[in-house]
Order: C-alpha cells, then sequence, then structure tokens
C-alpha cells in the first residue's frame, strides 16, 4: 500500500506540473513550489522521529533524506513542466 501511495502523489505533482505548465496557468510556479513544500512539511519519505532522542547520526540520515525527496520532487515537477512546455509548444505551432 505504502508503494502505491508513494506512486500516486509522483505521478500526482508531474501531471499537475504538466498540465499547468501545458495550459499558462498564472502562478504555476508558486503552487508547483507549495506542493513540493506540503509534501516536506507532511514528512513526506522522512523517518518517524516519535518521542525518542535522536542520535547525532540519525539527524544527520534524516536531513539526508530530506534533501533527497526535495531534489527528487523538484526533478520530477521538472520532467512535468519540460513535457507541458513541449506540448504547449505544439499546441502553437499546431494551432
Amino acid at each position: 500500500m505504502r508503494a502505491f501511495l508513494h506512486a500516486s502523489w509522483g505521478r500526482s505533482s508531474v501531471c499537475s506540473a504538466f498540465v499547468l505548465v501545458a495550459f499558462a496557468v498564472t502562478d504555476t510556479a508558486l503552487f508547483l513550489t507549495g506542493w513540493i513544500g506540503a509534501k516536506l512539511a507532511s514528512n513526506w519519505q522522512r523517518q518517524p522521529i516519535g518521542g525518542k532522542t535522536v542520535t547525532r547520526e540519525e539527524e544527520r540520515t534524516i536531513r539526508a533524506q530530506s534533501f533527497i525527496a526535495l531534489l527528487t520532487g523538484t526533478m520530477s515537477l521538472g520532467f512535468g513542466a519540460l513535457g507541458g512546455f513541449i506540448a504547449r509548444s505544439a499546441f502553437h505551432w499546431a494551432g
């Protein structure tokens, strides 16, 4: 189930980036930035801390995983936006 939820988050972000860019929706960058921020704020792909004391090594791991999540989310949205730009230019040339 967790893999399905992860895959649906990824697909929905790429699809939303594609649609927003392809149809030139205003404030697309603001929305996509907020989307990544919401994913990170909701503890996306990070280890739960719980109520325990975190060691220095665990803290580094959590920070590294957060940075990786930020990079992969940005790359994912970038691919969706690139597809949107390509589709928008195709719309422009076709019509």
